[in-house]
């Protein structure tokens, strides 16, 4: 089944095209994505469409729906301004989105539910002696969020787009003035 890449459609299932997505992905050598053949393009677009499902409701973006919520997807949206103040167009997918759909669709080729594992937080072990070894694993949230595989080449793209008080942008923010 071919993908969907009309920008607002009801029936969109990705940001990116294939042939978007191979070109982006040679030019970055990401060879998770081109050592695959490409027929079939099945794996390649069921990447893709994990990718646009991960992207579109990982973050809070700026700006609502161009389209409501008739659209599928997360973009295009109205209203946002990127990280440099610039106005980003609400009728196409910013570059922004694609770049970083295709280096999640890379992953998730390779290993397909990369981006949302299955977690069963349980299952985490505070402390562990195995005779004279012991092991006291590092705290932190215990939440599936928490254990969710974080991408930074992928937050430092989006991270312009993405709603104040959101976590694009990790390490910090820096304002222009």
């Amino acid at each position: 089944m071919a993908l969907t890449t009309t920008p607002g459609s009801a029936t969109a299932d990705s940001f990116a095209t294939l042939a978007a997505c191979d070109a982006y992905c040679e030019a970055q050598g990401l060879t998770d994505w081109t050592s695959v053949a490409d027929s079939p393009a099945a794996p390649k677009e069921a990447a893709l469409r994990r990718a646009t499902a991960f992207l579109s409701s990982a973050f809070t973006w700026k700006g609502t729906r161009t389209d409501g919520r008739s659209q599928a997807l997360a973009w295009p949206r109205t209203d946002v301004e990127d990280g440099e103040g610039e106005a980003v167009a609400s009728n196409a997918i910013p570059v922004e989105i694609v770049q970083a759909t295709c280096l999640v669709a890379a992953k998730e080729l390779a290993s397909p539910g990369y981006m949302n594992p299955a977690v069963v937080l349980a299952d985490r072990v505070k402390r562990e002696r195995v005779g004279p070894i012991e092991v006291e694993y590092l705290g932190g949230a215990m939440t599936p969020e928490a254990s969710r595989p974080i991408l930074m080449q992928v937050d430092d793209l989006v991270s312009g787009l993405v709603a104040a008080g959101n976590g694009g942008g990790l390490v910090g923010t820096a304002v222009r003035s």
